[in-house]
């Protein structure tokens, strides 16, 4: 990611738009997301002319949220929050539609998708993509550095200055590791960390490990906290009954390549599984089998009674094998959850543990596309497809016979680009 700006002379009603009124250009990776196409003038440029004040502004109040909340359940661009769109922010001014989420621990999504501007006489151009992956730290610090030039720009007496108190609360906690980790957890679940009315929810993490409690704010809302939290303390207290899973039997965990889509990532893992376990060429139901022996079966252990719908399953990685604490649900539901579990246990370290969640991290999505690649290789989505492509009848039939949920097949021949005969999409994340 790289921000550049030139500041221009602005002359505007209000100050403090007029002081910060500037030429802004922001790139994600090779794509010039404000590159217009200008009506009046004839020609193209790679800058929008707005105020940076109210940009700045937004990060200064919304610093935690913008950047470290992912979407937490299904939904497709354009559904976010609009706290995490940029351009709403703008007052009136022409600027890209540009939201910002947070991929996980080490990473932010960027979702820019093409949006006409009928009434304007700026055109955004074309874009080969509508999301970027970018690393967090140079997010971060790209984003840093902007609302700062904006602070310093700014005149100190403003009295209408909203921005310089807001920026300064922010510095002071990035001085504190233990605020710092408060505030990326009050982000996570959605809240303001500053808000005086909100419980602390240090409360909430009380024997659960911080990549645990993390995963949890990711996935839950605030409303959901006690209840989530209690799950897993639950889970944790009873995972011993479990079965192991042995997942360094998997091989080495995979690299992922920065410049890759996740579910690609997620495919590539659970095929080199399967090789590592020398169970290619035979059918889903005996793959899954084999990996996870005693753990799918539905007279084991599993935890009873009402669960958060946002916490999935919990895995504890130990001694290179897994454990995973499911809630008491469908044998074609546990299996997937298994599966996405062992992803998960794969990547932590050892002696960590993961959730896994409806959040729409990097981390969950891959283990989406790893559970439907185990549960229904896309080599047999083709094959069941045939010329005709894929009915009810042939979803159906396939799904019974693998022990598999429907809707894994669907999004596995969707994403995969086989044709769907009179079968809708259903509301479940598309990786």
């Amino acid at each position: 990611m790289s921000i550049h700006w030139e500041w221009l002379r602005g002359d505007f009603d209000n100050q403090l738009e007029s002081k910060t009124f500037a030429a802004l250009k922001i790139q994600l990776s090779d794509e010039v997301i404000t590159r217009v196409y200008d009506r009046v003038a004839e020609g193209q440029r790679d800058t929008v002319k707005v105020p940076l004040y109210q940009l700045a502004l937004s990060f200064a109040e919304n610093w935690w949220t913008i950047l470290y909340e992912p979407k937490k359940s299904e939904g497709g661009i354009g559904f976010g929050d609009a706290r995490h769109s940029l351009d709403s922010y703008m007052k009136g001014f022409v600027f890209p539609a540009l939201s910002v989420w947070s991929g996980g621990d080490d990473t932010i999504v960027f979702e820019h998708p093409g949006v006409a501007t009928e009434h304007s006489s700026l055109e955004f151009l074309p874009r080969a993509s509508d999301v970027s992956t970018m690393s967090r730290e140079g997010v971060e610090q790209d984003l840093f550095e902007l609302v700062q030039a904006v602070t310093e720009r700014v005149r100190r007496k403003s009295s209408d200055d909203e921005l310089r108190p807001r920026w300064e609360r922010v510095c002071e906690t990035l001085e504190s590791d233990d605020e710092k980790e408060y505030c990326r957890a009050a982000g996570r679940l959605g809240i303001d960390p500053y808000d005086p009315d909100v419980d602390d929810i240090s409360d909430f993490a009380a024997g659960i490990s911080e990549r645990l409690f993390s995963n949890v704010c990711e996935a839950a809302k605030y409303s959901e906290l006690a209840a989530a939290t209690e799950w897993v303390r639950q889970s944790l207290s009873r995972i011993k009954e479990f079965p192991a899973i042995d997942v360094a039997e998997f091989g080495v965990f995979p690299e992922r390549d920065a410049q890759q889509k996740v579910w690609i990532h997620g495919y590539d893992a659970a095929r080199t599984a399967r090789r590592n376990l020398r169970l290619e060429g035979f059918r889903p139901r005996r793959v899954v089998d084999e990996m996870f022996g005693a753990s799918v079966s539905t007279n084991g252990p599993s935890i009873s009674g009402v669960h958060p719908l946002a916490i999935e399953a919990i895995t504890d990685r130990v001694n290179g094998g897994a454990r995973v604490a499911v809630p008491a649900t469908s044998a074609r539901s546990r299996r997937s959850r298994l599966c996405r579990a062992a992803y998960l246990a794969w990547r932590t370290p050892e002696g960590e543990s993961s959730a896994v969640t409806t959040a729409s991290t990097l981390d969950q999505q891959a283990s989406r596309a790893f559970a439907a690649e185990l549960l229904a290789p896309a080599e047999l989505v083709f094959e069941l497809a045939g010329n005709e492509g894929l009915t009810a009848e042939k979803i159906e039939d396939f799904a019974r016979q693998n022990v598999c949920p429907e809707q894994t097949i669907i999004w596995q021949a969707y994403n995969h680009k086989v044709p769907l005969r009179g079968v809708s999409l259903p509301s479940y994340h598309r990786f």
